[in-house]
């Protein structure tokens, strides 16, 4: 329930600083911070998908955390990004997808 609130109000963080160049006082923009509290909360979510055996709306949530992760700049949040959603295909059984994230 949280989880979820938390996901709808950083998604309206995001479409009000998209395009902004707005920053924060470490210098990091609004936007980029929007992106990587999206993709925290959306590999949460998936996590918790992967859990209940809920593959391929895990997969879709983890498609949207890596376009948050590349739209974030963070080379690092972007590569854990790619691994979860690989691992995610890896257990559907779909290893060429998997491998071509």
């Amino acid at each position: 329930g949280h989880v979820m609130k938390a996901a709808e109000h950083y998604e309206t963080f995001y479409q009000l600083t998209e395009g902004s160049t707005w920053k924060d006082e470490t210098g990091h923009t609004y936007n980029s911070l929007a992106c990587e509290h999206l993709w925290r909360i959306y590999t949460l979510l998936a996590d918790k998908m992967l859990e209940n055996k809920e593959h391929q709306q895990a997969i879709k949530t983890l498609i949207k955390a890596l376009k948050m992760a590349k739209e974030g700049g963070d080379m690092k949040m972007e590569g854990e990004a790619a691994y979860c959603l690989s691992l995610a295909y890896h257990f559907t059984g779909e290893q060429q997808t998997a491998l071509s994230v």
